[in-house]
């Protein structure tokens, strides 16, 4: 993934993830977003081919669990990074879908990780709103 857009926050301490910068998919919010929404065979795909690097002790290195965790994000229509990528950061994303239904792109909020983990029940459904909210405007109809 590569981020192309960033908004901060109005609190002090922030995570960073510069425009431009590159973030793996299987241990970040935003590439777990746009692997849970692909069709079936594409992310399979998409699983064989990556390698799945540990970044910290609590990133998803094994390929079943990580199947099993997006398909949970499918359903629940949004994902999660808990220090996968950074001991310091947690995030909450969801796809942006296109009018065929195929993600484009992701949104996400993401903090320090003591913040974030207690707000994610509260913040999670407000980034798949407005992720679909996007997904509207692009043409995206739910079926």
């Amino acid at each position: 993934m590569i981020f192309v857009y960033r908004e901060r926050g109005p609190q002090a301490v922030s995570v960073s993830a510069e425009v431009g910068a590159r973030r793996p998919l299987h241990c970040t919010a935003v590439g777990k977003a746009c692997l849970a929404a692909l069709p079936d065979t594409e992310r399979r795909t998409i699983l064989r081919r990556i390698t799945l690097t540990a970044y910290t002790p609590r990133t998803i290195t094994s390929r079943s669990v990580l199947e099993a965790e997006l398909a949970d994000v499918h359903r629940r229509g949004w994902s999660s990074e808990r220090r996968e990528f950074s001991d310091a950061a947690a995030c909450c994303g969801a796809a942006v879908l296109d009018h065929a239904g195929r993600p484009v792109g992701a949104i996400s909020a993401a903090g320090p990780a003591e913040r974030m983990e207690r707000i994610f029940a509260r913040i999670a459904p407000i980034v798949a709103s407005t992720a679909e909210a996007i997904s509207r405007r692009l043409g995206y109809a739910p079926r």
